[in-house]
């Protein structure tokens, strides 16, 4: 029996990168930049070592604010440098 084409589209969703990290910027309009705090191992000692990235992130609704926590997902690319999008707003910054 064929499954629906929205059952699929489900399932392959589901398995979208999500990560939690700070707003560090929120100059551009609809586009927030967010640092993501990484732990590496090292491939020769095994030791792991603290690392930062910092992600340009789809906000449609310019609803982020520096120093805000939010969680992003994994997505289409929206433009050259983005692929990420806000889900959720976890804790609003201390300074608003």
């Amino acid at each position: 029996m064929m499954q629906p084409a929205a059952e699929n589209t489900a399932k392959t969703r589901s398995h979208r990168k999500s990560r939690v990290g700070v707003v560090i910027a929120d100059a551009k309009q609809k586009t927030v930049r967010v640092r993501l705090d990484l732990l590496v191992k090292h491939s020769k000692y095994g030791k792991y070592m603290k690392t930062q990235k910092n992600i340009h992130v789809h906000d449609e609704l310019n609803v982020c604010k520096a120093g805000d926590v939010v969680e992003i997902t994994e997505c289409r690319p929206i433009s050259k440098t983005k692929s990420w999008r806000v889900a959720r707003k976890i804790r609003e910054s201390a300074a608003s």
